[in-house]
């Protein structure tokens, strides 16, 4: 019995630490990278209405700083900081050489 509420605890609180991007969120990227060729400053304010995309974790964050880098650059206009990205590379694990992924 003490092992079965065990298990079971550890499997709620496994799925309880999931995180799940919102289904608004999605949308927007999704939304934003439909325009990005024709309507690149649309795109960029649908990015730019996200909010808090500092709490995006995992595909959704790196989508986000893609994105936004992407509308920034088509619209000439420069992005605040590096920081999306930078932090995006930071959080991987390994890269075979980092100082390609700078050269970008």
């Amino acid at each position: 019995m003490r092992k079965t509420i065990l298990i079971l605890l550890s499997i709620l609180t496994f799925y309880g630490c999931r995180y799940n991007v919102p289904p608004s969120v999605k949308e927007a990227l999704s939304t934003a990278e439909a325009y990005m060729e024709e309507n690149p400053d649309s795109a960029l304010h649908i990015l730019q209405n996200i909010s808090h995309p500092e709490n995006l974790r995992s595909q959704a964050r790196a989508d986000y700083a893609l994105l936004y880098t992407q509308a920034c650059d088509k619209t000439h206009l420069l992005p605040p900081t590096d920081s999306l990205l930078l932090s995006e590379i930071s959080d991987k694990i390994s890269y075979p050489n980092p100082s390609i992924i700078l050269k970008i």
